[in-house]
């Protein structure tokens, strides 16, 4: 008993030292993390749980340059690469080095995929660790020990959980009621980058209403070195469309 009324305690004088701001404040704080990019590379492990509750866990090396192009180099445990993808605005490439197929998709090729509207930039932030969409005129709150701002962005409840001692973004959710469609990120592990920081973790999970989670943890990161988007395709390719 001790021990727990020592926790709660502990927890309540925690929350008391979170003062209550505005959501302009806040918002202003959050502002201050933000960083503008033009390159971004990493190593990262990922891990990768399907509907049907199969998973899977890969190696991958992703390059990004900033509102133009995703590049993605799956590398299964053996270190042979196994699939490169190619994100784009206009379209979705994939090169299947295990059949030797070249796969030519249109821009909706993931939404289809995991039920849930996805496009370039929700992709983008979510590699990034970005905010989705800026607020309009969100309602502020405290909650879980983290300020709060919730917000109706399209149509689509946008809501964000901050970290109170650095402003840096603990949680995203986009959640289309209607729909029942929603999007969850949760970023940690933050590294000072110098001049902002960065969050080397990323959970998602999507409800749309099938279930995906994942998980992204980088290391080796890059930032504004140029980069090779290098995607050649064979003519010993079957091309599928």
């Amino acid at each position: 008993m001790g021990s727990l009324a020592s926790c709660s305690k502990k927890r309540i004088q925690t929350e008391a030292k979170i003062k209550k701001k505005s959501a302009k404040q806040i918002q202003k704080k959050i502002v201050k993390n933000d960083f503008d990019i033009d390159w971004f590379a990493a190593k990262a492990k990922v891990s990768y749980t399907e509907p049907n509750n199969y998973s899977q866990t890969f190696s991958a090396n992703i390059k990004l340059k900033a509102d133009s192009a995703i590049w993605i180099s799956i590398v299964p445990v053996l270190g042979i690469e196994m699939a490169r993808i190619l994100i784009t605005n206009e379209r979705v490439q994939v090169l299947d080095r295990i059949n030797k197929k070249y796969y030519d998709l249109d821009e909706h090729y993931i939404e289809r995929m995991l039920g849930y509207p996805v496009d370039f930039d929700l992709l983008q932030n979510g590699f990034l660790g970005q905010r989705f969409y800026k607020f309009k005129r969100p309602k502020a709150g405290i909650t879980q020990n983290k300020y709060f701002l919730e917000d109706v962005v399209n149509k689509v409840i946008s809501r964000l959980w901050v970290n109170p001692n650095n402003f840096s973004i603990y949680k995203m959710q986009l959640y289309d009621e209607k729909a029942s469609k929603r999007l969850d990120v949760v970023l940690g592990d933050y590294g000072d980058f110098k001049k902002f920081v960065f969050a080397k973790k990323r959970t998602v999970d999507i409800f749309s209403p099938d279930n995906y989670h994942i998980e992204i943890a980088y290391s080796r990161i890059k930032f504004n070195e140029p980069q090779s988007l290098s995607f050649k395709i064979s003519d010993k390719y079957e091309w599928v469309q």
